[in-house]
């Protein structure tokens, strides 16, 4: 096993110094970060309506402009599937969309446990078999 690849920072490339956005002023690309906030304050909405902007191209909570479109993986820990379904029925509509349309996954198992290398190694097949723009856990 080898350690992690290092640089001093005087070594580092100046390069596009500009953020290339996912989802534009709101979610950088390729950027991995968390939602949080006080509960019931819709971090699930935003979630949600982020994965149908990422997975339809229309702007997220009607504001934000999308710059890469494709496939979304989203894991709904705390909501029953039902209450996904109709969350992203009804956001999708408000997009002006259908949700059958979109290539929005849902993982549908119980738990998912990253510290567990059976579900994290799970996880690591399902993401390469959609191979998701976004992936929400």
């Amino acid at each position: 096993m080898s350690g992690l690849p290092v640089k001093l920072a005087s070594e580092l490339g100046d390069g596009d110094a500009e953020p290339k956005w996912l989802i534009e002023g709101l979610w950088s690309d390729a950027a991995v970060g968390v939602l949080g906030g006080e509960p019931k304050c819709c971090k699930s909405f935003l979630a949600l309506d982020a994965a149908v902007s990422v997975a339809s191209g229309r702007p997220c909570l009607r504001a934000f402009a999308v710059r890469r479109t494709g496939s979304v993986l989203v894991f709904p820990a705390e909501d029953p599937h039902a209450v996904v379904r109709r969350r992203l029925d009804g956001i999708a509509a408000a997009a002006g969309m259908s949700l059958g349309d979109l290539p929005v996954h849902v993982i549908t198992a119980a738990k998912v446990m990253l510290d567990s290398r059976d579900d994290r190694r799970r996880l690591e097949e399902t993401v390469a078999e959609i191979k998701p723009v976004l992936l929400v856990l």
